[in-house]
């Protein structure tokens, strides 16, 4: 959570408070290869934030096939809803 918190200090500062609910309220998770954030169905509840890696947004076909529609790099804002509207 601190290299997120860093990121967000580089446009401003935070207060504590803002600290500390970003501790208390967000989560982090660290996916493996071949894991995915939502899953087909899942109303988004969540957004996430790349601190390292690259994370692939895919869609599924209604025969099962993946179709990709980007590449989410280090430092970018993302959720399943931005990967829906790249559908249309």
């Amino acid at each position: 959570m601190e290299k997120f918190i860093a990121y967000l200090q580089q446009f401003g500062q935070l207060r504590q408070r803002d600290i500390e609910v970003i501790q208390t309220k967000g989560e982090s998770l660290q996916l493996q290869k071949n894991e995915c954030f939502s899953e087909p169905g899942m109303i988004p509840k969540q957004i996430g934030f790349v601190i390292e890696g690259v994370m692939r947004g895919f869609y599924l076909e209604e025969e099962g096939s993946e179709v990709t529609r980007c590449f989410i790099q280090e430092k970018v804002w993302w959720s399943t809803i931005s990967i829906l509207k790249l559908i249309r």
